[in-house]
């Protein structure tokens, strides 16, 4: 009768290698499985457009600019060319400016207002709010510009009024700017006016 060879008492060799090696890529598995369980948590923060322009609002009716910003910024990485969106952010800007005690920092928010406004037309050409938005922010920086530079930027305000109520002509807030615009040519000065002659011609 054959001798069997004697069997070693609980697992083989080979088995207690596989079971150290598997024990010891625990805490790196938990690590990764932690790492995939935050993003997916924070996933549909970043991922819903429609909820991050939501909350946004909320705080933009509230003027509550820095918060508003604080949804629209990530909701525009999503959808950088969303015209009411980009009209949105330049708004916050805008209206931060009544909250910086610096010039020079009200003049940035200014122009990035009018950066994000001037990028909601070339967006869309064809929306009232856009080219509103553009003369709103031109509206607000003028105060800053100098006596030749404002002359040139009330033709560019004129315009853009002008272009949002030949494209909405409803548009109330439009109306009122282009009325504040017809009303500031005529309290200017000998000296502006003179200028604006030049500029515009006649």
């Amino acid at each position: 009768m054959p001798i069997l060879p004697r069997q070693e008492k609980g697992n083989p060799p080979l088995a207690r290698e596989r079971i150290s090696s598997i024990i010891a890529e625990i805490p790196r598995t938990m690590k990764f499985l932690t790492l995939i369980l935050s993003l997916l948590a924070t996933l549909p923060v970043i991922a819903n457009f429609d909820e991050l322009v939501k909350k946004g609002d909320v705080h933009d009716a509230k003027f509550e600019t820095e918060k508003a910003l604080e949804y629209f910024l990530p909701a525009e990485k999503l959808e950088p060319k969303n015209t009411k969106l980009l009209v949105k952010i330049s708004r916050q800007y805008a209206l931060r400016m009544n909250d910086l005690p610096a010039k020079a920092d009200k003049i940035a928010s200014c122009r990035k207002a009018l950066s994000y406004a001037e990028r909601a037309v070339a967006a869309d050409p064809k929306d009232a709010e856009a080219h509103l938005s553009v003369a709103i922010c031109l509206g607000r920086l003028t105060p800053f510009l100098g006596a030749r530079e404002s002359v040139e930027t009330s033709r560019k305000i004129k315009l853009a009024a002008d272009q949002a109520v030949k494209l909405d002509p409803k548009n109330d807030l439009a109306w009122q700017i282009l009325g504040r615009w017809h009303q500031a040519l005529a309290n200017i000065g000998v000296t502006t006016r003179t200028l604006a002659k030049i500029i515009y011609g006649g």
